[in-house]
């Protein structure tokens, strides 16, 4: 990319290149948090259908919570804005905010409550379900 740039004159080819390695280095990125919320999403699909429960629950809402914590979704986000250019784009960008960053936020909130030792199931389900109340 870099090298590309050097040797790329006219101003509107050097912002497709970066357009570009944007779009590349989001695709990577959102593989990237992805795979860091996984953890926590199956840990809170297992706690919900009674498959894990006392120390394993605290155990691997722990490692969870390790993986959530490293996912880059700061970076995520300032990728994806720097590469909106339509109007169009600026929608895929409110979408993403609306679904992706309230995912992370719940999980966080599941975890949090997994990780205080509120384990009672049914009092962590209704706040992990209802997280308004």
């Amino acid at each position: 990319h870099r090298v590309l740039q050097r040797e790329t004159r006219r101003p509107e080819q050097r912002a497709n290149l970066d357009w570009l390695a944007d779009n590349l280095r989001f695709s990577l990125l959102l593989d990237q948090v992805g795979r860091k919320m996984e953890p926590a999403y199956e840990l809170k699909n297992a706690f919900l259908i009674g498959e894990v429960a006392g120390a394993e629950l605290l155990r691997r809402a722990r490692a969870a919570r390790a993986e959530l914590d490293s996912a880059p979704v700061d970076d995520l986000f300032r990728t994806f804005a720097r590469r909106v250019r339509s109007r169009g784009e600026l929608g895929e960008l409110s979408s993403l905010n609306q679904k992706l960053w309230l995912q992370y936020r719940e999980l966080e909130r599941f975890l949090e409550k997994a990780l205080s030792g509120s384990t009672a199931r049914s009092r962590l389900e209704n706040q992990s379900l209802h997280p308004s109340r």
